[in-house]
Order: structure tokens, then sequence, then C-alpha cells
């Protein structure tokens, strides 16, 4: 009896696990791109909330990647709360799987072949059909886990009179939201939970009230992992899932309240409809859970601004957009790296230019800020460890290649800009033309890094032209200086030093180019290869010799 009761609830369970799991994987980044198109206020956000949850049949991972969402910057808090109240809604799909198909279509005999079949897919097929035969392989293991649970079920009837378990009025609804409670929190899936009390009441184990107050704590059980996976994450992703809590535990006590009056309703048009007691309770939990979208839609506005007062802005960092949250879903962990790390961009930009207009190292004007760019890199580096793992999609992988370019020119770009020593203008003399063309070169190219996200690939294509004038100008300068040192009409000190100013301001400029390249929304996902050595565009024959110096190559 205990083995087929804890055995139905562990393969129920692991069918809904490899049956979401599966789902997520073929929609591949479907659910962030209908998410993000769909989602243009509290009401689309329901809609979509709802559908995406009742396809992946996961209302926390909905709820996760809402939370990401945010995290990242790609939903607003205002647009994040109709998608987990949708997610809500949608989570109700679970019910009405079980009480139509679960337990009114046999599939005892047939479930193993599909078992079959869907691990047979997951070792022989690729991509989609892998995930395909997760999902199929999943699907049939629910019904399995059903058939067991109802065999469990209907013995630890007959041993235990678990109709008078709760009692009767409302401490033994108390009791019995408690009990649901703690079963979402033991089974971290509500839908489980819901589905062992839809298949308890379907064998007369439990009364219908009992089974309402049971869904009732089942609906306030997923608050916990809300409250966990927000630890130590961004203010608007504990905004995200305080709205969460809020929508469960305000739905979860109006039901209650009301439960006599709600309960006979529900049970009274389902039997009119000839509905099984099964079926009427998952007509009560959507019911709930609709009332609950009612209550909670009207009141976004305030209620937004009500969380805001109680969980206020901290000031923003550079990564503030990182986080554990964000780094589960792959196409959201890209996009918050990529805006990490234009923040840093912008950041390391203003100390480029504030050192170019005062004739300073910026390590002497801002050394802060400096440190401040070196710390970001390390954790975006930690950042990328774990989010590399996410990445699924072919897609996927090649956005996630091209954030590691990113990172890399940033970080040469961080030791270019400590060495960087600006000559002191005005400059005249030997190549004088050459180096203050330079520097102008190198301020226009801080400004575009500063503003790149308004220009888009325009500021990514002036980039490159301009990184391929400042090449060919050091090219031609280099030249001028060390005939003229050769010649003695300058001193070698000074023909070296203004070489050097001339290699550095072009590093500058050509790791600003490839990183903005990359960094730029456009170019994620069809990001080409770095420039050759060699490359027209940028290198000349000494280009590709500095930046094999640069490389450590040569």
């Amino acid at each position: 009896m205990v083995v087929a009761l804890l055995g139905g609830i562990g393969l129920f369970l692991l069918g809904m696990l490899m049956m979401s799991d599966g789902l997520k994987s073929m929609a591949g980044d479907s659910l962030r791109q209908v998410l993000m198109r769909v989602i243009r206020g509290p009401w689309s956000g329901l809609a979509a909330g709802a559908a995406a949850t009742a396809v992946v049949q996961s209302s926390t991972a909905t709820t996760l990647t809402t939370i990401g969402f945010v995290s990242a910057g790609l939903l607003t808090f205002p647009q994040s709360i109709g998608v987990i109240v949708g997610s809500n809604l949608g989570t109700t799909s679970t019910g009405w799987i079980v009480s139509l198909l679960g337990l009114k279509i046999s599939l005892g005999t047939l479930a193993p072949p599909l078992v079959l079949a869907g691990v047979a897919l997951r070792l022989l097929g690729r991509g989609g059909l892998r995930a395909g035969g997760d999902a199929l392989a999943g699907f049939a293991l629910i019904f399995i886990g059903i058939d067991l649970l109802q065999s469990g079920i209907s013995h630890l009837a007959t041993q235990i009179n678990l109709a008078g378990v709760g009692g009767e009025g409302v401490g033994g609804r108390l009791i019995m939201v408690g009990i649901g409670f703690v079963m979402t929190v033991l089974m971290q899936s509500s839908s489980a939970a819901v589905a062992t009390t839809i298949v308890a009441i379907s064998t007369g184990a439990i009364t219908m009230e009992q089974a309402a107050a049971l869904v009732i704590g089942q609906n306030i059980g997923t608050t916990p992992k809300a409250v966990i996976a927000v630890i130590g994450a961004p203010v608007p992703a504990v905004r995200t899932a305080a709205v969460h809590i809020t929508f469960n535990v305000v739905t979860g006590v109006v039901a209650f309240l009301i439960l006599p009056v709600f309960l006979r309703l529900v049970v009274d048009v389902m039997e009119a409809e000839h509905a099984s007691p099964a079926t009427a309770l998952a007509a009560f939990h959507t019911a709930f859970n609709g009332l609950g979208t009612l209550l909670i839609m009207p009141c976004v506005r305030p209620l937004s601004k009500a969380i805001e007062r109680i969980i206020p802005e901290r000031r923003e960092s550079m990564t503030s957009h990182l986080s554990s949250l964000t780094a589960v879903t792959g196409s959201v962990a890209i996009e918050a790296a990529r805006r990490a790390m234009s923040a840093v961009i912008r950041r390391m930009a203003r100390c480029g230019l504030d050192a170019l207009d005062r004739g300073l190292p910026p390590s002497r004007i801002h050394e802060q800020a400096i440190e401040e760019c070196r710390r970001a890199l390390e954790e975006v580096g930690r950042f990328h460890a774990q989010f590399s793992r996410s990445a699924h999609s072919e897609a996927e992988v090649r956005d996630t290649a091209s954030m590691f370019h990113a990172a890399d020119h940033l970080r040469r770009l961080l030791v270019t800009l400590r060495e960087l020593t600006p000559p002191s203008l005005p400059i005249t003399g030997v190549a004088s033309s050459e180096i203050s063309s330079a520097v102008t070169i190198a301020r226009t190219m801080l400004h575009l890094a500063l503003d790149d996200g308004e220009r888009g690939e325009a500021a990514v294509q002036q980039a490159a032209s301009l990184s391929a004038q400042l090449a060919v100008l050091r090219k031609d300068g280099r030249l001028v200086l060390l005939d003229s040192a050769a010649k003695g009409m300058i001193p070698a000190e000074a023909a070296i030093a203004r070489v050097e100013t001339l290699l550095r301001l072009d590093r500058l400029c050509y790791h600003l180019w490839r990183t903005m390249h990359h960094l730029v929304p456009a170019q994620v996902s069809s990001a080409p290869e770095e420039p050759s050595e060699g490359s027209s565009l940028v290198h000349d024959d000494d280009a590709v010799h500095h930046e094999r110096v640069d490389r450590g190559l040569s």
C-alpha cells in the first residue's frame, strides 16, 4: 500500500519533470520570444503566462523564467505581474488532464510501450527528437503514476478513515489547508499534490470539502520556493516573487473564507453537466484561481506601487542583472550578460574620455572606477561559467560564444585602458597630425561606446570604419617617427613614447569595436567569427604584429 502510494507519487513527479523539460527543450527559445513579443501590459502578460504554463506544464518554470526576465531587464516589474497571475491560472490545466484523461482513459497497457518509444527517441534521436522522447516518456509515466496512486489510495482508505482526518468546520478545513501546504512543500510540485488529491476524491477516500481545502493549501504551498529562489536576487526579482506570494495568499484566503458557498456553486454547476467528483474538483481549482485573477488584475497599478514602496530599489551596479536566476535559462542569461558588459564598457568609455581630455592616465583619474570594472568582469566570468551550461540550442551556443568574445575583448580593453598614457596636447613636430587624428578618432570611438545601445548596428559599422582608419594612422605615424629618430630629428625616447601612444590608442579602438560588435543585440545570435589576422578591414602587416603581441603570440 505504502509502496504503491509513494511509487505513484514518485512516478507522477518524474513524469511531470520529464514532460516539462522535454516540452521546454522542444520550444527552445520560443518561450522567451513569445513572452517578449506578446507582453505589452498586465492583461497580455496574463494570457501569455497562462498559455506558456499550460504548454510546458510547469508554473514553476514560467514563474522562475519571468523572475529571470525581470532580473535581466527584459521585462518591467508591472509587466511581470500579469505573467505571474497567468502562470497560476495555467497550472490548473494539470488537474483537467488528470481528471479527464488519467482517470477516464485507461493507459495501463499502452503506457509501457510509450515509455519505451520515448526512451528510444531519447537515446537515438537528436535535437527536437530527443526532447520529444523525454516528453513522450514523461507523459506515459504520469499515467502509470496515476494508476499506482489509485491503487495505493484505495488500499489506504480501507485501512484509515481519511474522511475523518480533518474533521468538520473551520478548524477541520484549516487542518486540511495545512496538510495541502505541506504536501506541495515536500513534493516540490503543486501539480503532483493536486493530482494526488484528485485521485483521492475519485476513489472516495476523502470528501469534496476536504479535497477543496487541500487544493487551497497546495496552491499556497508554492510560495516557499519563490522565496528561496530570490534570496540574493536583484530587487525587481524580489518584487516579482512578492507578487507570486501575494496572489497565492490572497486567493487562498478568499477561497477559504467563502469555501462552503463557492464549492457548492461549482459542484452544482458540474453536477448539472453530469461531471465526476474529480472533474468537479479540477473545476474548483480553476474557478478559485480565476476568482483570484479577477481580484488582482484590476489592482495591478496600486499593487505594483505598494510593492515598490515596501521593497525599494537599491543603487544599481554594473552587474545587478547577474544572478543565479538569470543563469537558469540560456537566452535570459545571455541578455543579462550583455547588459552587464554594456554597463562595463560605458564606464570604461567614460574613464577613457576623461583621460584624453585631461591628458592623464585613466588609472590616475578613475582608480575606483577601474577597480569596479575589474571586479565586474570577474563576476561576469563567474556568471559565464554558470550560464554556459544552460545553453542548449545552436542559437544559444552561438550567442554564448559571442558573449565570451565580448568578455575577452573587455578584459583586454581594461589592460589597454590602464596602460594608456595620453599625449599632452597640443602636439607639435614629427607625426603631430597622425597623433592628433588618432586622439580625435579615439574620442569619437569612446563616444560611440557610451551610446552604442541607442544607435545599434549603425554604431558598430562606424566603429569598424574608425578602427580601420586608426590602424592606418598608427602604421604611417610609426614609420615616420622611427625614421625621424634614426635621422636624429627627434630624441629616440620621444619617438618610442609617441609610437607607444599610437599603439595603445589603436588597441583601445580595436577592442572597443569588437566588444560593441558582440554586444549589440542585432549582432547576437548571428555574430560572425573574429576578424582573422591579416584581415584587410583592420590589420596590415604591422597591425598583425601588434595584435600578436597583445595576444601573447609573439
